[in-house]
């Protein structure tokens, strides 16, 4: 599960600067933006719609800027105001395809994945026991119609 940096201070500083204040702790949406914010043990995630390479930059400045982060990861799509909302519904539609898929099959249906879509790219989050499995839900993902690519986000449990 998602946690603070260090501070809850710091993730509620990256809602509001990358929101343009948007309240906090949720998927943010603004004028131009629509970014979600991850974090895990200092390591950022930022996923979501921007109108411009430029502010996809700045996305990550900002990010990168706060006390704790030791990485962040963009993985923001450049996506023009005029398609926004059609590439929304066509998101939305490709991630409900990847969940049913996941259902149907009897290695996946059992796991929580967690799947995002933005501009046509899958990505996979959560915990799988071995690599065979993280590999199935990238392939099974990637066979949906309409997934442009799919990025594997998905941790393998320690073995104890």
């Amino acid at each position: 599960m998602p946690s603070s940096i260090t501070k809850a201070s710091s993730v509620c500083a990256a809602h509001t600067l990358l929101s343009r204040g948007t309240r906090c702790g949720s998927a943010t949406k603004g004028t131009g933006r629509q970014i979600e914010v991850e974090t895990t043990e200092g390591r950022v995630i930022l996923r979501g719609k921007v109108d411009s390479d430029e502010a996809k930059r700045a996305a990550e400045g900002i990010a990168a800027g706060l006390d704790g982060v030791k990485t962040v990861k963009n993985e923001l799509q450049i996506v023009a105001p005029s398609t926004r909302e059609a590439v929304q519904e066509k998101d939305e539609a490709i991630t409900a395809r990847v969940k049913a898929h996941f259902a149907k099959d009897t290695h996946l249906k059992n796991i929580v994945i967690a799947v995002q879509t933005n501009a046509r790219v899958v990505s996979l989050t959560g915990e799988v026991l071995d690599i065979t499995t993280s590999a199935q839900a990238s392939w099974t993902a990637w066979q949906v119609p309409g997934v442009k690519s799919v990025k594997n986000d998905l941790t393998v449990k320690e073995k104890v």
